[in-house]
């Protein structure tokens, strides 16, 4: 074998390794934020749990905040996966019953799922920076499901206005099950979220079909 063989050779477990711990350290930060949120992420544990010493976690991941990014695609990724399951079962073209499915799956979700999912909107990055691309991407997948289903009651709108009103769609029913979950509207208690929900989204849909046959 020659040098650049060897070398070769040498380097793959070397990055297989690097990539375990890279995994086993992702899966500590999400283990500790779903236990406790984001105060929970500290690197002493975080080294501890995965096994490494403090130092490395550096060479693992550029900081914390990318760790947590890393933990907040994760959960992108669930949510997308969650979101997923419940479509289609509105039927054929019934796109009140679809956003219905999905804004209860969405609930369902932040329930189970509760300071992994607080953590998608309360993490704060310690120096202002734009997102990672695969970060952003994540974010998307979810989005575009809305968009697609928005579609045929918006064909006048472009691209860029099908993306506005889908995430103006998704933060007002995040905010109607954020606001029930933490508790923080005394009118709208836990078990009044669904119907709450299923009640804003009929309205929606029934003032955006109105527009649409608007003259």
């Amino acid at each position: 074998m020659n040098n650049v063989q060897e070398k070769k050779s040498r380097s793959g477990p070397r990055r297989g390794l690097r990539e375990e711990h890279r995994e086993r350290l992702v899966a500590c930060a999400e283990a500790a934020i779903a236990a406790g949120g984001l105060p929970a992420l500290r690197a002493r544990d975080l080294a501890a749990c995965a096994g490494v010493s403090l130092g490395a976690i550096y060479n693992l991941v550029e900081d914390l905040d990318e760790l947590t990014l890393l933990v907040g695609q994760r959960t992108m990724a669930r949510l997308d996966a969650a979101l997923g399951r419940v479509e289609g079962r509105g039927g054929s073209g019934d796109v009140g019953a679809q956003l219905i499915a999905w804004a209860r799956a969405y609930a369902g979700f932040a329930a189970e799922h509760h300071e992994l999912w607080r953590a998608l909107f309360e993490f704060r990055m310690a120096r202002p920076r734009d997102f990672p691309e695969w970060f952003a991407a994540a974010q998307t997948r979810v989005f575009e499901r809305l968009e697609a289903t928005l579609a045929p009651l918006v064909p006048a709108l472009d691209a860029a206005q099908l993306r506005a009103r889908a995430r103006a769609l998704f933060a007002a029913v995040h905010g109607i099950v954020a606001l029930g979950i933490e508790g923080k509207l005394v009118a709208l208690p836990a078990e009044a979220i669904d119907a709450e929900l299923v009640a804003f989204v009929e309205t929606y849909v029934a003032g955006l079909r109105k527009i649409g046959a608007a003259p």
